[in-house]
């Protein structure tokens, strides 16, 4: 699902909600039948993954950087099993040998792609993003649509920020419009 509106209608704030990060005002939030508030919130957020517009890459190589994500695996889930970190970045337009590179020297476009494999890598059962094709030309964000795409096959639950609205029609379900309220 993609969710779309204009700067400052709280896109981004609605995602660290979900992930746990910002606490709700009012309402209710639950994942598989449990309300927020009965989860431990390192497990919360190790099911519902958020990955920030600009991830940041840790000290060391990109493989580096997707193996400390495997490590915090909650539950291994298909899309992990069946393709490695390898053929993920390949699938996003990166090549083999990215994994050896220092991921300090990766331009923001293939940061924002190293990120989205660490996040996925990571087993969440929903994965909120944040603009992950923000950084990308066309070629690489429908790359990145058809990553998803199929990642959604494996039963991961993915709701996105887009600012693309070419990008935003072409989702197989209507993306979610947010419009600014006149409170805030």
């Amino acid at each position: 699902r993609g969710l779309v509106g204009p700067s400052g209608c709280g896109k981004t704030t609605l995602l660290r909600t979900l992930a746990g990060f910002i606490p709700l005002d009012r309402g209710e939030l639950s994942l598989e039948d449990r309300s927020i508030d009965a989860w431990d919130p390192s497990l919360w957020r190790r099911r519902v993954g958020l990955l920030p517009q600009r991830p940041v890459m840790f000290p060391g190589t990109v493989a580096e950087n997707l193996a400390s994500s495997a490590s915090l695996q909650s539950q291994p889930h298909a899309a992990s099993v069946v393709a490695s970190p390898g053929e993920m970045l390949e699938r996003l337009g990166l090549v083999p040998a990215t994994l050896d590179r220092p991921a300090a020297e990766l331009s923001e476009g293939q940061a924002a792609r190293v990120g989205l494999v660490r996040a996925v890598m990571a087993g969440p059962s929903v994965l909120l993003l944040d603009e992950p094709t923000a950084a990308l030309d066309e070629d690489s964000a429908l790359q990145v649509d058809e990553f998803l795409r199929g990642l959604c096959g494996f039963g991961v639950a993915v709701l996105w920020v887009l600012h693309d609205p070419r990008l935003a029609a072409a989702l197989p379900t209507a993306p979610l419009r947010l419009e600014p309220r006149g409170d805030s």
